[in-house]
């Protein structure tokens, strides 16, 4: 018999390489998961990350991204193995769990997805300049590093109204953004027809009218990223 009390996964930050090069690695006790302080007082575990392979050295098991704000290494201990193909100059999205050795932060990845599109780093920008903007209000992008108070204010403006966006294994073009992806439909779907031990994923997926394939596809996705997850046998929630 499957226990219906939900599995806490950890939710997944996105978040930039500056942010956890500036932060403290707190060590936990027992199965309290360790994790980063940002300078802003966030707890980062769990991350999702864009950024620019600029090293690989696959006999070491390691490879080192850069978002433009920063450079960290992805470290890989058997599985999942280090991908066969990964390059430099390739543009990834990694998620994985935060980890130190010797000093050194790094990620012990999860997933990685290579994408084909350099407009999702704009795309990312404005998920974390929005992300800004909720944390802590316009004030807090105004004294965002390199950026003018018009400037900020702008972009703060944009930020507001770009919807989310789920990147997926060979990426396609980024969607308008006011557009609602499957990714953003599947979650608000689970999120309203939750009526408290779960919302049944064949009553989402029929009033969602998305491709069977596609569906599935999403669902997966969303739950690699820590968005959701399965309650029950096919009972799925959002994490909060």
């Amino acid at each position: 018999m499957v226990s219906e009390t939900p599995v806490n996964r950890l939710v997944s930050h996105k978040i930039r390489v500056v942010d956890l090069l500036r932060g403290k690695f707190i060590k936990m006790e027992g199965w309290e998961p360790n994790y980063v302080l940002t300078e802003n007082e966030k707890r980062v575990s769990r991350l999702n990350l864009l950024g620019t392979v600029v090293s690989v050295a696959p006999e070491r098991g390691i490879a080192g991204i850069d978002d433009g704000t920063g450079m960290i290494n992805l470290r890989f201990f058997g599985e999942p193995a280090m991908p066969e193909g990964l390059s430099i100059g390739q543009i990834v999205n990694v998620i994985g769990k935060v980890r130190q050795y010797n000093d050194e932060i790094y990620i012990l990845p999860e997933t990685i997805r290579v994408l084909q599109d350099m407009r999702w780093f704009d795309v990312r920008k404005l998920e974390l300049l929005k992300q800004d903007l909720e944390e802590t209000g316009t004030e807090g992008l105004q004294s965002h590093p390199g950026k003018e108070k018009g400037e900020n204010l702008a972009v703060a403006e944009e930020a507001k109204n770009i919807g989310e966006m789920q990147t997926d294994g060979a990426v396609g073009q980024p969607e308008e953004p006011d557009a609602v992806s499957p990714a953003q439909k599947i979650y608000e779907l689970i999120k309203k027809m939750d009526s408290g031990k779960g919302a049944d994923i064949d009553d989402v997926k029929e009033k969602s009218g998305i491709d069977a394939g596609l569906f599935d596809k999403v669902l997966r996705t969303l739950m690699e990223q820590g968005e959701i997850f399965e309650a029950r046998t096919g009972k799925y929630k959002v994490l909060q």
